[in-house]
């Protein structure tokens, strides 16, 4: 269509995303849909998503990894409505996530494991949830440019429908921890982006935070020059050098 492309068609939300040459692109909306959540996306825990009406955006000069990442994120977390209020599947999804990239599996994504993935099979769940999740997963690359990841106030972050709760203290160890001009208008997304990742790790039936931010005393970490197995919110060494 004249200098444009046609990206994708997202026949559920009635949207067309044209992209140009230069890499800008337009969302074209039909007004006045109602838009309907498919039956494989349940709602079991109401008080995690934002209630926020559905709108095109343009997602402008964003970053295609940031955009990426937004879609995971929010695929991840509506894997935890469908699995519910069950404390075993839900951990285990977390060790899923964790520890998937130690299994030889050659297509799949650095965060999720691919849709063939034996991994899968080990949450216990029935096997219509399990073929939910599938399908949950195979539309991340269609969902791309559909789920914005946005600050709401100081505390809360959206990606998509959902809602993650922030501690001051992480937003203020990743301001402390940015090495680009501080004024840098991506820092704000940046740091949304990071917790947002770190949030699909969180069981929501826990109130404590996952495990992958556990570490020796901090006391005795200082006094190290390189500290490994460390995530950005809890690192101690004062020379950065940490992963």
């Amino acid at each position: 269509c004249g200098n444009v492309s046609l990206e994708f068609v997202d026949e559920r939300r009635q949207r067309l995303v044209w992209v140009t040459s230069d890499g800008r692109r337009s969302i074209w909306s039909k007004p006045g849909t109602v838009v309907e959540r498919d039956e494989e996306d349940p709602v079991s825990f109401p008080w995690l998503l934002n209630g926020a009406p559905e709108e095109p955006w343009l997602p402008g000069d964003l970053p295609r990894d940031v955009l990426w990442d937004g879609a995971r994120v929010a695929a991840l977390l509506d894997i935890r409505q469908m699995i519910g209020p069950r404390s075993e599947p839900q951990e285990r999804l977390t060790h899923i996530l964790m520890d998937h990239d130690l299994h030889p599996n050659p297509r799949g994504d650095y965060m999720i494991p691919s849709l063939e993935s034996p991994l899968w099979q080990t949450l216990k769940v029935p096997d219509s949830t399990r073929k939910s999740i599938i399908q949950r997963i195979s539309r991340i690359p269609h969902e791309v440019l559909s789920q914005r990841v946005s600050w709401s106030g100081d505390s809360e972050i959206w990606v998509g429908r959902h809602k993650i709760s922030c501690r001051s203290r992480d937003v203020q160890a990743l301001d402390s921890r940015w090495v680009f001009a501080p004024k840098d208008q991506s820092k704000p997304l940046e740091i949304a982006r990071l917790l947002a990742l770190y949030s699909v790790f969180d069981n929501p039936l826990s109130h404590r935070r996952n495990g992958v931010h556990l570490g020796l005393d901090p006391v005795i970490r200082r006094h190290c020059d390189f500290e490994l197995f460390a995530s950005p919110l809890n690192a101690a060494v004062p020379n950065g050098h940490f992963s």
